[in-house]
């Protein structure tokens, strides 16, 4: 194999002029693509000079005439597409472009350049222009008298294509930017240059370079096809606009009716999900019942009746996630509202699901402030619905944890929580029609019920009919009655809107005192009274009947010990054992689940007639503050400041009248 001759350096040099006068023959071949619009005679600016006044003919980019391979064989386009262009329009609203700073897109058109382009050519170049340049260690800086170029018989040309960055302090090229195949060919087009020293020389001999030269031309030429839609693929992207409309349209009509559905508390589904089926429920009928007037939606259901498209939105997955969508949006507004009054409290109640899993709802309720935009009512109290939150456990520990972690969730400061409601019972419901006695005593003489089975049932049932038409449940019947229906009474009275924690003390009160007063010998003979008239009604023997069950004695263990009497009367053992110990728990939970009431009240309960202040010192008031400044601190933090609260109570306490009165 013969050896490889290497050139001397005559034939280098002649290798190297031959390639710069082909260059020179193919330097003007670039102008037979630009038409110049004016220009005078005898005129030697060359091309560089003309870029602000050149017009581009109109090519197609790889790009566009790739966008029509995605559309499937019924004219739509295929899921994967439809999937991809659904992320990128998320990934592009996610993204916070900023148009004056080049520096930060290296990053974004690494990652979709031919969106990211289009982007930046619709939107043009921003040259800052008032900003305060920072100067370099040589105390040098970046002048806005290079945005333009000086030509020799004094005219300027605007360098459209230079870019300031303000986060760098550093000029790039606009077009080399979006444009550029060799990034290492000129700092301008990724790293920027902040040679503030050489600058000048750095911009004249890149404006000049071929490189820069084909950039602008690419950057002319898609900045007039995106403005003038002057485009090989123009109908393409037309059917592509339409498309998306339609379908934007179809959504706005589905997304308006899962909010009428929502708002009426209707079911959404039924038995089917097929179009023009019996039972297929609410939202299939609303959407059937849309297009007997819609032609748009008239049309959709013309497409899925004929196969023409696999992709119609009205399936339950679709639903579920529009509803999840409304739900997410309308939960942000709530807790957007609670951000902004700050102060918040909150309401739990705990219930079992149908399919036995216990779940904690939680309500979050406020003062909004700036919901009445014609200031009607500047102030309004809102109560909201937040979701349902399974529990794995019912106890207290669980229960606060979770609610700790809902309210770190939605960004909510324990420290503002200045109200709690809790609620953890079943309400119990009874048969309004038929007499239980008399459907004991039909089970108790049912001879159909065999086995042993049969036999149980009705052994339970006569025993059931007989303890209930004794007078030891009619008493008991009455006592509950009593108790039950002043508790509802008060209960009524706390639900109502214009009812403060003032009036509720009141209220507590009376019906405290009430079970105290039915807690004593007359009580329990006024109840027996009332007890004899029900059960003559009823033809029951008015007379306690003794307890069948032997009463053991208990033996001594020492001697000293006194003697066991029990209770030998069966009327003194039910007042014992069932009235009184009855009456000491209603009275005990009145006192333990409204003791936080009873604190609140000694705080703020002097605020409920600020109109008695003005005749109370200075002194009282302050103290009166004071304890509430206490009340209302937090570790540092202080939501009033006892001083400052004691000077406008006593001066608004002269302006307000004797009926007013603060309401919490």
């Amino acid at each position: 194999m013969a050896e490889r001759k290497k050139l001397s350096g005559a034939q280098y040099r002649k290798r190297k002029a031959d390639r710069k006068k082909e260059q020179a023959k193919q330097e003007d071949s670039l102008l037979k693509y630009f038409h110049l619009q004016h220009q005078e005679e005898g005129s030697s600016r060359d091309l560089s000079e003309t870029e602000a006044e050149m017009t581009v003919l109109p090519t197609v980019s790889q790009s566009e005439v790739e966008s029509e391979e995605h559309k499937n064989m019924e004219g739509e386009p295929s899921e994967v597409q439809k999937d991809q262009d659904l992320k990128g329009c998320e990934e592009e609203q996610s993204m916070k472009l900023n148009y004056g700073d080049p520096a930060t897109w290296v990053n974004l058109l690494s990652k979709s350049d031919d969106r990211m382009r289009q982007m930046l050519v619709e939107h043009g170049p921003e040259q800052v222009m008032q900003f305060h340049f920072p100067k370099d260690s040589n105390q040098r800086k970046f002048s806005t008298v290079h945005y333009k170029r000086s030509l020799g018989n004094g005219d300027e040309i605007p360098r459209s294509w230079l870019h300031y960055s303000v986060s760098e302090d550093s000029v790039f090229c606009f077009c080399c930017m979006l444009f550029t195949i060799n990034p290492g060919a000129s700092s301008l087009a990724k790293k920027g240059s902040k040679d503030w020293k050489n600058i000048s020389a750095i911009l004249a001999l890149h404006e000049r370079s071929g490189e820069h030269l084909e950039n602008f031309q690419n950057w002319k030429e898609l900045e007039m096809r995106l403005k003038n839609m002057k485009t090989i693929d123009e109908e393409n992207l037309r059917v592509i606009k339409q498309q998306e409309k339609y379908w934007q349209q179809i959504l706005e009509r589905l997304i308006a009716l899962v909010r009428v559905l929502g708002l009426q508390n209707l079911a959404f589904r039924g038995t089917h999900d097929r179009l023009h089926t019996p039972g297929n429920g609410n939202f299939l009928k609303f959407v059937e019942y849309l297009a007997l007037f819609d032609p748009l939606m008239d049309e959709h259901l013309r497409k899925i009746r004929n196969a023409e498209t696999h992709v119609h939105y009205l399936g339950k997955v679709i639903q579920n996630e529009l509803i999840q969508l409304l739900s997410s949006a309308i939960k942000e507004e709530i807790l957007k509202s609670a951000h902004t009054a700050k102060y918040f409290s909150i309401i739990l109640d705990c219930t079992p699901d149908v399919g036995h899993v216990e779940q904690m709802t939680m309500i979050l309720r406020f003062v909004d402030t700036a919901s009445d935009p014609d200031n009607s009512q500047p102030v309004t109290i809102k109560e909201h619905f937040l979701g349902f939150v399974p529990l794995q456990e019912t106890t207290g520990a669980v229960m606060a944890d979770t609610v700790l972690r809902q309210l770190e969730d939605m960004s909510l400061p324990i420290e503002n929580l200045r109200g709690q409601g809790y609620d953890n019972g079943s309400n119990m419901k009874g048969k309004e029609n038929g007499d239980i006695y008399d459907a004991l005593t039909e089970i108790a003489v049912n001879t159909t019920l065999t086995g042993s089975s049969g036999n149980t049932s009705r052994v339970e049932a006569q025993a059931l009919a007989k303890s209930i038409s004794c007078f030891k449940f009619v008493v008991s019947l009455v006592v509950w009655h009593n108790i039950l229906f002043e508790i509802n009474i008060t209960s009524k009275q706390l639900q109502m809107k214009e009812f403060d924690i003032h009036n509720a003390i009141e209220q507590l009160s009376g019906t405290k005192k009430f079970l105290l007063d039915c807690r004593s010998d007359e009580g329990f003979a006024k109840t027996l009274v009332d007890a004899r008239e029900l059960a003559e009604e009823l033809e029951i023997p008015v007379s306690f009947e003794p307890d069948p069950v032997r009463i053991r004695k208990k033996k001594k263990q020492f001697t000293y010990e006194a003697d066991d009497n029990p209770i030998q009367s069966a009327e003194q053992n039910f007042k014992v054992n069932f009235y009184f110990a009855l009456l000491d728990a209603a009275i005990q939970s009145i006192e333990e689940r409204f003791t936080q009431m009873h604190d609140i009240s000694s705080g703020f309960g002097f605020l409920y007639n600020i109109h008695s202040l003005q005749f109370s010192t200075s002194k009282d008031i302050l103290e009166q503050c004071l304890k509430l400044e206490k009340v209302l601190q937090h570790g540092d933090s202080k939501d009033i400041v006892a001083s400052d609260m004691c000077s406008e109570l006593e001066a608004i306490a002269r302006r307000i009248q004797k009926s007013s009165s603060l309401g919490m």
